[in-house]
């Protein structure tokens, strides 16, 4: 397997670029066993809460011991180098099952309980585990031994598993997202890159034990389940909700009452919150918010300062479920008017990073390029009919256990180190032979006023490409806006930018882990 075609590499380096220091111990701490980190915490503070939910709050002392049941007796019952896959509530007591399949030892499918049943059919086909753990009240229609959550919570005799069978770069997690293809795809992260992930979160946002954290992705993405584990190796306390579940208000009902000072959350769910008349107030005890988009616009930021604390810093992270954080920085307290999206941060420590064009020559940093990185810390591979392949993880010549990975995401640096994501090698569409960036389009956009989301989706057909355009504006007057955002678009962007249709929508529909759900939205304009 190559990068194109060839065994060769990029030139590594990015001269005169700087790089966030490298983390004290950091390389030694990712070989450790999670379970250990955990007992620590728990040590420090046995009856401290660990994790809070609407029908449950439990200990660390708790945790650790529903933890250590589950983890003993998945060992017992998969054998090594075969998987569990978990597809559990969004509780304490199925948030602590996870943690148990998780430092089992065993390959740990992450399952999205809201999922409808027919995706999940598919995935576990695709991930062809040896035992499904699963909540309660989930129909047990499988052809795979099955362990409700009861069987863990109400077993009475603990079986620890041995820590010395660790090893960091077996397969400790297994995340599906959407494929190219149309197949999801299942990343598989090693024991050494979810710690890594976990401790530089630990580290970035300063996690201690008088935090309480609260995101709405847990643990179900690779980003839910690091913070996750970087809150309560720090001995912070977890706050479980969801908006599926609780909604936008009930989402910052929560927040309130339980002093929520930590907010890890997507722009797209950030702007929700932001929104309601109770915003200012469920914020004002944060102390942080952290989000994470390849692509955050200006506009955002100054609409989410204008209800946070002044004293609250955002923190921007730009990653990937393969590529874990590749850049990441406080997002600046001012912009000027014509910078439409925000900085990424600089640089994180632990890879080798290359700015290459199409045939992987390098190009000079400041004008731009894909991104390709190389590491100890990225994604195994890809999980499939129940084994490791290397997918699109190419491994680095003549470096064992370092991988390469083609981000696909064109990125610039400025002479200062800071990182700004242009856009996608596969969001560029070219129309009478003019290259285009869809991703300008929108920032430029959602920069108007009235206007909170915008997506551009480009649609194929018999006269040639078709830009299909979606604003979010509520309550807009359409009649009025989509007139004045097309003159915007005419008045600063090439002719080939125009838009074939522009459609006005209350609210974009989401997938569950916060995303755009570009189906659905084409489906509301009956392009679906």
């Amino acid at each position: 397997m190559s990068l194109n075609g060839t065994e060769t590499e990029p030139a590594w380096g990015l001269l005169g670029v700087p790089i966030a220091p490298a983390l004290p111990g950091m390389e030694a701490r990712c070989t450790h066993h999670p379970l250990k980190l955990l007992r620590r915490a728990a040590a420090l503070a046995p009856d401290a809460l660990a994790l809070v939910g609407s029908d449950a709050r439990i200990s660390f002392a708790q945790m650790i011991r529903l933890v250590e049941i589950v983890a003993g007796q998945v060992a017992l019952r998969v054998p090594a180098e075969q998987a569990v896959a978990c597809q559990l509530p969004r509780n304490p007591h199925g948030v602590a099952v996870l943690l148990g399949c998780l430092v089992s030892g065993r390959a740990c499918v992450v399952l999205d309980p809201s999922d409808p049943p027919g995706r999940i059919a598919g995935l576990l086909e695709e991930a062809a585990p040896a035992l499904i753990v699963q909540g309660d009240e989930t129909p047990a229609n499988w052809a795979i031994p099955v362990l409700g959550l009861a069987h863990f919570v109400d077993t009475q005799q603990a079986v620890a598993p041995l820590d010395s069978g660790w090893n960091p770069d077996a397969v400790m997690a297994v995340h599906f997202t959407s494929g190219s293809t149309g197949r999801p795809k299942g990343i598989a992260l090693s024991g050494r890159s979810v710690m890594y992930r976990s401790l530089h979160l630990l580290h970035t946002l300063q996690l201690d034990r008088d935090d309480r954290v609260i995101a709405n992705s847990l643990p179900t993405t690779s980003a839910g389940l690091a913070l996750l584990l970087a809150a309560l190796i720090a001995g912070a306390r977890v706050v479980l909700a969801h908006f599926g579940r609780e909604g936008a208000t009930g989402f910052l009902a929560i927040m309130r009452a339980e002093a929520v000072n930590c907010l890890i959350i997507p722009p797209p769910l950030m702007r929700v919150l932001a929104g309601l008349a109770r915003a200012r107030q469920s914020f004002a005890g944060l102390r942080l918010v952290r989000t994470g988009a390849a692509l955050l616009p200006t506009a955002d930021v100054a609409a989410w300062r204008a209800v946070l604390p002044a004293c609250c810093p955002i923190i921007h992270a730009y990653a990937s479920t393969e590529a874990l954080v590749l850049a990441a920085g406080r997002v600046a307290d001012a912009t000027p008017a014509d910078v439409l999206v925000a900085a990424s941060g600089v640089l994180q420590p632990g890879y080798d990073h290359a700015i290459v064009d199409e045939n992987l020559a390098p190009v000079d940093a400041s004008i731009g390029g894909e991104l390709i990185v190389r590491s100890r810390y990225l994604a195994s591979g890809e999980w499939r009919d129940g084994r490791l392949v290397a997918g699109a993880m190419v491994p680095a010549v003549g470096q064992p256990g370092m991988r390469v990975f083609r981000t696909g995401d064109i990125v610039r640096i400025t002479p200062d180190g800071i990182l700004r994501v242009l856009g996608r090698v596969d969001r560029q569409v070219k129309i009478n032979g003019v290259r285009l960036e869809l991703s300008e389009i929108e920032a430029l956009l959602k920069s108007q006023p009235g206007v909170t989301d915008a997506a551009v989706l480009p649609l194929r057909a018999a006269s040639g490409m078709r830009l299909i355009g979606f604003v979010e504006a509520h309550g807009a007057n359409a009649t009025t806006l989509v007139p004045a955002l097309r003159l915007v678009i005419a008045d600063r962007l090439p002719g080939v930018a125009r838009l074939s249709d522009l459609h006005v929508v209350d609210r974009f529909p989401l997938l569950p882990v916060g995303k755009l759900d570009a189906q659905a939205l084409l489906a509301l304009a009956g392009q679906g």
